[in-house]
């Protein structure tokens, strides 16, 4: 006998509401695709048995043909099931070809559906795309029509480059990243093990590491997320107003959608920057930054005549 099909109900997680509050996880964009497709299509490959996952999600919007698809696949309807299920930490889904199972209840598993996405994408260069002489690309690298990646820049590892992205002279996209469409990267930056949401603009000489950039994010120049405790501990991380443990020996900072942060900012790990927030050049990020804040540095200046 089939065990109920377990449907999952993510609005009241309000974790991912640090990236925004229209977001719907199924609706975040992974190198193109939204993760609701890469769910449908590993659902739809894996033996129609098994208990699987139905998606009762209002903020899909427009999107409800993909839980009417999914119902209809396993023929199940969530009202038929007299009971749902809240979203733990412990609970998971299927995605990818082997059936994997991935915890995914807060904004760091992205993450890890990052890592099982894109190990799976086919290497290709677009023939729109415009690639300087003196690039390096090394791995598992799709880049799409559109993108330009000026001289110097080295791609390695498992990486997807969106439309019309962007990469200036001597940038480094290392590990697992992906960088949606639009997306634009200054000289000399550094991106590793990072999702970049659509049309996010990250500055000369920056680091975004294992990192999540929501759309239309700004970093100036010289922005950088740390990703590592000096005492070696796991990174832990506040969302709301619990202190949740990630396990995670390495993890940088989770952006919202529209958040700026000015030339010099240094982000400690494991914090939020919530949606359409303003952080003032060379401010250090020790707490989490609510969400429409504006946060800058007061200075005492010292002026006097030169003896």
């Amino acid at each position: 006998m089939v065990d109920p099909v377990p449907v999952y109900n993510f609005p009241e997680l309000v974790a991912f509401r640090l990236l925004g509050e229209s977001f719907s996880p199924y609706s975040i964009k992974i190198a193109g695709r939204a993760v609701y497709e890469y769910i449908h299509e590993a659902l739809c490959t894996n033996d129609t048995d098994k208990p699987a996952l139905c998606i009762s999600d209002q903020l899909l919007g427009p999107k409800t043909h993909v839980r009417q698809k999914i119902d209809k696949l396993f023929d199940v309807r969530p009202k038929t099931l007299g009971k749902e299920y809240n979203f733990s930490s412990n609970s998971k889904i299927r995605i990818g070809p082997d059936g994997s199972e991935l915890p995914y209840a807060e904004p760091w598993h992205l993450l890890d559906v990052l890592g099982l996405v894109l190990q799976e994408i086919e290497p290709w260069i677009s023939p729109k795309a415009e690639i300087e002489e003196g690039c390096q690309i090394e791995g598992n690298v799709r880049i799409e029509a559109g993108a330009r990646i000026m001289a110097g820049t080295r791609l390695k590892g498992n990486i997807y480059i969106g439309e019309n992205a962007f990469l200036g002279n001597d940038v480094l996209v290392r590990g697992t990243t992906s960088l949606a469409a639009g997306c634009a990267v200054g000289y000399a930056a550094e991106i590793k093990s990072s999702l970049v949401m659509e049309s996010a603009s990250i500055g000369p000489a920056s680091a975004v590491i294992d990192s999540i950039l929501g759309p239309g994010c700004i970093f100036g120049g010289s922005v950088r997320t740390m990703n590592t405790n000096p005492n070696g501990d796991p990174i832990s991380f506040k969302a709301s107003d619990a202190v949740i443990k990630t396990n995670r020996q390495h993890l940088g900072a989770v952006i919202g959608e529209g958040a700026i942060l000015a030339s010099g900012v240094l982000v400690s790990p494991g914090r939020n920057v919530a949606p359409n927030s303003f952080v003032g050049p060379g401010v250090v990020i020790m707490k989490n930054i609510p969400s429409g804040t504006r946060v800058v540095l007061r200075q005492d200046l010292d002026v006097s005549p030169v003896n």
